[in-house]
């Protein structure tokens, strides 16, 4: 008995000894952690510092940027004589920068438009390429190309925003089932139709639901053209097809109320539902062969989806 009571004992203390010894180690490690803590603080505070003065240096360099620009502008005569004369900004199409600001977001990702390179990209595919800076000129240049003809269209935003059917001559001969409904005319001299998007590399791409577009893009007509904004315009073909599939399809399954999930969140989702658009992607890697000639027209304002 009196074994286990000094081994008792001798346990105690030995623990108390432990504890005794231990607490000074915790509360430096206490003391240690909220010093590192102090510090990370300090640290990020000045690193958050350091940051704002760059946003606060960048954005002055930025406002004397525009203040040397505006000075430009007012010293530049013909700019002055422009601005003076707002309604000839009007008709070149200067609207669209307050109509669509977002639109504009690809062309400063991209920087300036290219148009020789992009002619180059579309001509050595085979399509015939025009590039016009105004819808109003875009029209004008579709309206002669057609007089005299038969035309037909494909369903189009585009067109329709644009100012056609209205927009022919009496010498055209127009179908359009949005017009006549029903209506399907895939021999025309002329097929007018836009794409959902096109690559700076030359490729057009569609996506159709009844397919009557699309067919009229590759068998039938004499000639093809597809009419298409800026705002169509991607980098590459992946890019283009990714742009049909989620801004040009989800916008058309909402103008036509579809009951489908992109409608409802604006995102593809490659559903199967039965009321889903997109049936058929085509994609003009060039010019087909049957057509006498295959164009795109590329204007410099937003159009369509």
């Amino acid at each position: 008995m009196k074994r286990f009571f000094d081994r008792s004992f001798r346990n105690r203390l030995f623990a108390a000894f432990l504890a005794a010894s231990l607490l000074p180690l915790i509360l430096c490690s206490g003391m240690l952690l909220q010093i590192l803590r102090v510090r990370l603080e300090d640290t990020a505070r000045r690193e958050a510092e350091e940051q704002l003065t760059g946003v606060s240096a960048t954005l002055e360099q930025l406002c004397q940027q525009c203040v040397q620009t505006a000075l430009s502008v007012q010293r530049d005569p013909t700019l002055s004589q422009a601005l003076a004369h707002p309604e000839e900004l009007e008709e070149t199409g200067a609207s669209a920068l307050v109509a669509a600001p977002e639109e504009l977001l690809p062309l400063f990702e991209r920087g300036l438009l290219n148009v020789d390179a992009l002619a180059r990209a579309f001509t050595s595919r085979g399509f015939a390429f025009s590039y016009f800076p105004t819808a109003n000129e875009a029209a004008r240049y579709i309206v002669s190309a057609c007089a005299g003809k038969s035309v037909a269209l494909g369903g189009s935003m585009t067109f329709k925003e644009m100012g056609f059917p209205e927009a022919f001559a009496d010498s055209t001969e127009v179908h359009w089932h949005w017009v006549t409904k029903g209506e399907y005319y895939q021999t025309p001299d002329i097929y007018l139709t836009s794409a959902n998007a096109l690559s700076e590399s030359g490729e057009a791409v569609n996506i159709d639901g009844t397919c009557n577009r699309v067919a009229g893009t590759l068998y039938g007509p004499k000639q093809c053209m597809f009419v298409c904004g800026i705002n169509k315009l991607c980098p590459d073909l992946a890019s283009a097809v990714e742009r049909a599939r989620n801004v040009a399809a989800p916008k058309n399954a909402q103008r036509l109320g579809t009951r489908t999930p992109c409608a409802a969140d604006g995102k593809c989702h490659d559903c199967k539902s039965p009321a889903r658009i997109c049936r058929a992607l085509v994609v003009h890697m060039g010019a087909p062969k049957g057509f006498e000639k295959c164009e795109i027209v590329l204007v410099g304002e937003s159009l369509g989806y």
